[in-house]
């Protein structure tokens, strides 16, 4: 955490002090979501770009990788915590378009 801090604030004004209001910085969506804003803002994304980054966006990325390189369903659930695979299903919903039935088909109709 320190380190992000480092990173994306000063050595002296950590980036997440205008998100807690208390000595104890608590690890919390919001908390990391300041983080990552402010991380974002100092790799020159645009306001626009840095505006859609929320806490759950490493949480999104992570399952979307887990797709991409081949994790099961219940694989992805216990990493993300999630109870059912409704979340999984919504955060990946453009990777596993890709690998749907119907384009699964029109692959191989497409090597006869």
């Amino acid at each position: 955490m320190q380190q992000l801090a480092h990173v994306a604030g000063s050595a002296t004004r950590p980036a997440w002090c205008h998100c807690a209001r208390s000595p104890a910085i608590e690890a919390t969506t919001a908390a990391h979501a300041c983080i990552f804003k402010a991380m974002a803002g100092k790799a020159g994304l645009t306001a626009e770009e840095t505006a859609r980054i929320s806490g759950h966006s490493t949480r999104i990325g992570a399952s979307q990788d887990m797709v991409r390189f081949g994790a099961e369903l219940p694989a992805i659930m216990q990493a993300g915590r999630w109870a059912t695979p409704v979340m999984v299903a919504r955060c990946t919903r453009r990777l596993t378009a890709r690998r749907g039935a119907a384009v699964q088909i029109a692959h191989k109709r497409a090597q006869f």
